[in-house]
């Protein structure tokens, strides 16, 4: 892998690591960027070099506001329209796993 493929630094500074596991779903290799740290990762994706620019995106400077859905815990991204699941035991999702924005949760908390 070269410098110029590998995931950033984590916003909270931590190292960043690339994840493969054979999906039982599909029968192929899946990949996942997480940070060693902060536990922040993207979702599985089916190629390593997509999963690291998902990342990297993520670690820039575009924000995305999150919108609130007609359902309980349900929330999208504004970037991309990618939906996710707000818990109350949970943090709140800093980054898209989809686009890379960093969610913008200001008004929603």
């Amino acid at each position: 892998m070269s410098e110029e493929t590998k995931p950033v630094r984590c916003g909270c500074g931590g190292e960043a690591k690339v994840i493969s596991y054979l999906s039982r779903d599909y029968c192929k290799m899946a990949y996942y960027v997480r940070c060693v740290e902060c536990g922040t990762e993207t979702d599985d994706l089916f190629s390593e070099a997509e999963s690291i620019e998902v990342w990297n995106r993520a670690m820039g400077e575009r924000t995305a506001k999150v919108e609130t859905v007609e359902k309980p815990n349900v929330f999208k991204c504004s970037e991309c329209g990618q939906y996710f699941h707000s818990t109350a035991w949970g943090s709140p999702v800093m980054y898209c796993s989809r686009c890379g924005a960093k969610l913008d949760w200001s008004g929603n908390e």
